[in-house]
């Protein structure tokens, strides 16, 4: 019998895959996935679960851009979009609709629109979305990277419970 010069015999090798390749390459079809699938179309349902996963992640997005460039971001609501500094457009889940925002110490007649300072830092407010399952007031914390909502046109003293 032949034997390689590492000593080990020349057999041929089983067929398969590692699981050391097996991994690898769901890993890289995971890194894929996350990049792709936002990218298809809009974030589809609605119910105030995915709206608040959507308005965590638009204001986390916004406190990144606003740190990064060491300036201030605004995010700007539409019927059925966020922008942010007027530029990237998020399209809201398919039945969400922006009713209104409510910045902390304003009443409701307050602009469309958020502004993060170049810190990160931004007001806390309530933006009401309806979506299929009725009216839902959001409550953003900024600095505690925190969304809460209720059912109904709730205002800051409710969140306090």
């Amino acid at each position: 019998m032949q034997t390689s010069i590492t000593g080990n015999l020349n057999k041929s090798r089983n067929s398969g895959f590692t699981l050391f390749e097996l991994l690898v390459v769901l890993s890289l079809l995971g890194i894929i996935a996350v990049f792709v699938v936002p990218r298809l179309g809009g974030v589809s349902g609605g119910g105030p679960e995915v709206v608040r996963r959507f308005v965590r992640g638009a204001m986390g997005q916004g406190r990144t851009l606003a740190k990064l460039t060491r300036s201030k971001v605004f995010i700007e609501f539409e019927r059925k979009a966020v922008r942010l500094d007027g530029k990237k457009k998020m399209n809201l889940p398919d039945s969400a609709r922006f009713r209104e925002l409510i910045l902390a110490g304003e009443d409701g007649d307050s602009e469309k629109r958020l502004l993060i300072n170049r810190r990160g830092i931004a007001p806390s407010a309530i933006i009401r979305f309806e979506t299929d399952e009725g009216l839902y007031s959001f409550l953003v914390s900024p600095v505690l990277n925190n969304v809460e909502y209720r059912s109904g046109p709730a205002g800051f003293e409710d969140f306090a419970e």
